[in-house]
């Protein structure tokens, strides 16, 4: 009563199919009769005590002072949060859906807010929180050089090797899937509810509706989405940088960083991993992921006490998807929302993709600051002027692109435009 929820074994299930599958009519008590075990409370109990070793080299080859080469390697855990397991506290969601009541008002007329009959309503859906689970950790390991090529002027090259281990990641267990023995596809046989000349009393038939089928496993719950190590990403770059140090009031670093970000998911309460059907389309580039990206900073000091700098930044686009937001009820009739990553085709068949398979177009981005120093009095003063986005670009990053039947959604932001920064320090 203090958290105002319900235990799922006090929750009423309501589906078109389920007294078919059960051989009964749909009630808690028939699933409780046939041997499911009602969900107790359990002790859970995470430790974050891990050893972190690193180890780091650096040697001058040719003892002048103008070389460097390097190697580190450490291993770094984070950390279990106790948001990792309050999810299993609940509450537990479920999912209705109802008819359509045209004029407001049920059969006794009272109003209803055109909430007709029901047409499911399913078990809830629940987490867990996996009792073996460990802290995610890095291996990072680099490999670098530099060598002094002018006065004030350096040139180095990094190799950056990340994998991240067992990373948190949340997954259906409560539904499987079925291929097609013939074309080794996901199975398409069940979605589309046919009303239309359906017996009184029996379940509607079902035709194929695009999207790969989902089966269940327990009829208690409708999914029962794990968290646990299920995630794994990995990180490799190559970067060549140029500093020329401050030297004649000027200094600047240029650098071009070669990368490749690929995992399961970003968060560990992604979508990624909800669909049995996905699994093997989730490994893909990570949002951050970008191939190429040059960088240059500069600064010069100014007679009378003036600062000028700025940065330009030229990147290869980050990853997109296609998507498809449905809401099938396979199976037994359990409605619920789901991610796939593909498209249909023109003849109506669902291709599934890998996530992240697609790109958005390269962008640049420039900005300047300037600033002042003075004196007021017997205090050291400085102004400054920043502007972001000095060309006002407006470029669009995509996110998701939904090319569902019954919509065409883009799901992206577009740059925020120039934007200026004034400010004023004192020094007593």
């Amino acid at each position: 009563p203090k958290r105002l929820t319900r235990h799922n074994s006090q929750v009423e299930i309501l589906g078109a199919h389920l007294s078919s599958a059960l051989g009964t009519d749909t009630d808690i008590n028939d699933l409780i009769a046939l041997g499911y075990n009602i969900r107790q409370r359990e002790p859970l109990e995470i430790q974050n005590n891990n050893l972190a070793p690193r180890l780091s080299l650096t040697w001058d080859p040719w003892a002048d002072g103008k070389s460097k080469g390097f190697a580190s390697w450490g291993r770094f855990y984070d950390k279990l949060f106790l948001n990792t397991v309050t999810l299993e506290q609940g509450p537990d969601t479920v999912t209705r859906f109802y008819r359509f009541d045209a004029d407001g008002i049920d059969l006794l007329g009272r109003p209803d807010n055109q909430f007709g009959k029901s047409l499911s309503q399913a078990a809830p859906s629940a987490f867990q929180v996996d009792r073996s689970l460990s802290t995610p950790f890095t291996d990072e390991m680099t490999l670098g050089f530099q060598r002094e090529i002018a006065p004030e002027v350096s040139l180095g090259i990094t190799l950056i090797r990340r994998d991240f281990h067992n990373q948190l990641q949340d997954i259906d267990v409560n539904h499987y899937t079925v291929r097609n023995p013939v074309t080794g596809l996901y199975a398409d046989d069940l979605g589309d509810e046919i009303l239309a000349g359906a017996i009184k009393g029996s379940p509607p038939a079902q035709l194929p509706d695009g999207i790969p089928d989902l089966y269940i496993q327990n009829f208690f719950f409708n999914r029962v989405f794990r968290l646990g190590n299920y995630n794994e990403q990995t990180y490799r770059a190559v970067e060549l940088e140029m500093v020329k140090r401050l030297s004649r009031k000027w200094q600047m670093e240029a650098s071009y960083t070669w990368s490749r970000a690929e995992g399961d998911a970003e968060t560990f309460l992604s979508e990624n991993g909800d669909d049995p059907t996905m699994s093997e389309y989730e490994y893909g580039y990570l949002d951050y992921d970008q191939t190429h990206v040059i960088k240059l900073n500069a600064v010069t000091y100014l007679p009378g006490d003036w600062r000028i700098g700025g940065t330009a930044t030229w990147a290869s686009g980050l990853p997109y998807s296609y998507i498809q937001e449905v809401e099938p009820n396979d199976d037994v009739g359990y409605f619920q929302s789901r991610r796939v990553y593909g498209y249909n085709n023109t003849a109506g068949h669902f291709v599934p993709e890998n996530r992240n398979s697609h790109r958005n177009p390269a962008a640049y981005n420039f900005n300047a600051r300037v600033e002042k120093n003075f004196v007021m009095g017997k205090a050291s003063a400085s102004a400054f002027l920043e502007i972001f986005n000095l060309l006002n670009s407006d470029s669009l990053r995509v996110y998701a692109y939904d090319s569902g039947v019954t919509r065409f959604n883009t799901f992206g932001t577009r740059e925020f435009g120039r934007r200026f920064q004034l400010g004023i320090q004192v020094s007593f």
